[in-house]
């Protein structure tokens, strides 16, 4: 393997070529199966937070700086690059080191005509050797800090669908869903403490402007940013509110595209916002205080908002914040309402501690009641889900508060299957597993990063291959409890979730059809 090696650079800042590495560590037989990059990029001017992924290839990639062709590439066993591996110069933006011992490293990347300042990288990248048995994971890492709650969303048309995570300081990540690259980032909170565990995070909004650019909304410390999905360029920027729960996108009047909706709960109040500039357009008191983001009830005949108050109460409002009724279910809500057409008519489901609750949608009378067994009830959120693709809802998905995930026919609320040993802070997510043109649902359960469920049957299907799984801990693989997929044009279903010891999210691949039924 030849390497290039700066020649501004003296031979004494520099551990380079094979001669060293096999006099510093004995030779190994190894598979390198992770390829790392990272992008930070500028928006707007200003310096945007690092960022790295790891992805199961054999080469290390970074964005392409303008105007650089020469790069100088370190590769230490230390994030402090004291003991460094590798230290030359490549051109173009990515490399293939051969010849590191299975082990977790650092890398970092800069001008090569920067006399070893400016590194704008600094990322992990994780070597392993062959085991006996198993084959390599597909996937990739990515070292964002923790995330809450990733999110699948179309941000390029005519490309993949890729991810959006929001760590605990508040930095947004859009990463390339096949490979993890960074695509760009964002974060407006240069103060922000790292958030607690179950602190309120604003999920973004992701939404099609009049001109049919993809827009991200997201939080910063004084209100929110539109970003174009694409670039991460800001498009408009809006002030306050401070107690922002959570929004929604919907088209409910009468104008050109759709509006952003708000709840805050520093003086309970629901907004409207113009999704094109950001500009408050109303803006209503609440009888109470909002304890999820407001749901859309879109039918022929009815436009509204349902807004879940603190309780057992959801309010009823107009597009312009009216309020029309007030629905008193009886029982503490768990989750927020979902509605959902059925042979019925449209029926607004709700979890409460009593169970799943269903209202008919003209005079919100009630007409029935899922129960799930003593002590159980929904927790979390509720999922409509189109298991044959037919734009027909065929189950409403859940996980109870003692981790049974349930699948219920929503016109008649019976329990179609269930399964147990799954977390109730859990969320789920969806592809075709086994390639029989019918939605499953995937899960993290009490001993695996993610579980793949039959989602006709609820029969195990699948489970995340953890070739890796006596180099996880426990505490990583049950604290992977938000998933994200994608299903990339080439067939690939890609999960992500939070992996503590990966200081990020952790994706694993598999192919669409490959899933077997378990046979545990």
């Amino acid at each position: 393997m030849s390497l290039f090696v700066a020649p501004c650079l003296s031979s004494q800042s520099l551990k380079i070529g094979p001669e060293f590495l096999r006099s510093k560590l004995a030779r190994v037989s190894l598979v390198l199966t992770f390829l790392l990059s990272a992008c930070a990029l500028l928006s707007q001017g200003q310096n945007l937070p690092k960022t790295s992924t790891a992805v199961f290839f054999s080469r290390i990639q970074w964005s392409p700086q303008p105007g650089v062709r020469r790069y100088r590439l370190q590769i230490a066993l230390d994030e402090r690059f004291n003991d460094v591996m590798f230290d030359g110069v490549v051109s173009g933006h990515e490399y293939v080191p051969r010849d590191l011992p299975p082990g977790r490293y650092h890398w970092r990347v800069a001008s090569a005509d920067s006399q070893g300042h400016g590194f704008f990288n600094v990322a992990q990248l994780e070597v392993r050797a062959p085991s006996t048995g198993n084959a390599a994971i597909p996937g990739w890492v990515a070292t964002t800090g923790e995330v809450s709650s990733p999110m699948s969303a179309q941000l390029r048309a005519g490309r993949d669908v890729d991810f959006l995570a929001t760590n605990s300081t508040g930095t947004v990540y859009a990463l390339d869903s096949a490979l993890g690259m960074a695509l760009w980032t964002a974060r407006y909170n240069l103060s922000a403490e790292p958030a607690r565990s179950g602190v309120r995070q604003f999920v973004p909004l992701v939404l099609q402007a009049s001109n049919n650019t993809t827009l991200v909304v997201v939080a910063f410390d004084r209100g929110l940013r539109a970003l174009e999905g694409v670039s991460g360029r800001e498009v408009w920027q809006m002030d306050g509110p401070e107690g922002m729960v959570g929004g929604v996108t919907a088209s409910l009047d009468d104008k050109p595209g759709p509006e952003i909706y708000l709840t805050e709960d520093k003086t309970n109040k629901l907004l409207c916002l113009d999704a094109q500039t950001g500009r408050i357009e109303t803006e209503v008191k609440l009888s109470g205080r909002p304890v999820g983001p407001p749901v859309p009830l879109n039918t022929k005949t009815v436009r509204r908002l349902l807004v879940p108050l603190q309780g057992n109460v959801i309010e009823v409002r107009g597009v312009d914040g009216t309020l029309v009724q007030s629905v008193r279910l009886g029982s503490e809500l768990t989750t927020a309402p979902v509605t959902v057409e059925t042979s019925r008519g449209v029926l607004m489901i709700a979890g409460t501690k009593e169970g799943l609750m269903a209202f008919e949608t003209s005079g919100f009378q009630s007409v029935g009641r899922t129960s799930f067994g003593s002590g159980h009830y929904p927790a979390g959120s509720l999922t409509i889900l189109d298991i044959d693709g037919d734009k027909s809802p065929d189950r409403v998905l859940l996980i109870t508060n003692l981790g049974r995930v349930a699948a219920v026919n929503p016109s008649d609320g019976r329990i179609s299957w269930s399964a147990d040993g799954f977390s109730p802070t859990a969320s789920m997510t969806f592809g075709d597993l086994n390639g029989d043109g019918l939605l499953d649902v995937v899960a993290p359960d009490n001993q695996n990063f993610a579980v793949g469920l039959s989602g006709n049957s609820g029969a195990r299907i699948w489970e995340s291959p953890e070739a890796g799984r006596n180099s996880l801990s426990m505490r990583s693989l049950t604290s992977a409890k938000k998933l994200a997929a994608a299903t990339l044009k080439d067939g690939r279903i890609i999960v992500v979730g939070n992996d503590p010891s990966a200081s990020g999210l952790r994706a694993v691949e598999l192919k669409k059809g490959s899933a077997r039924a378990s046979k545990y």
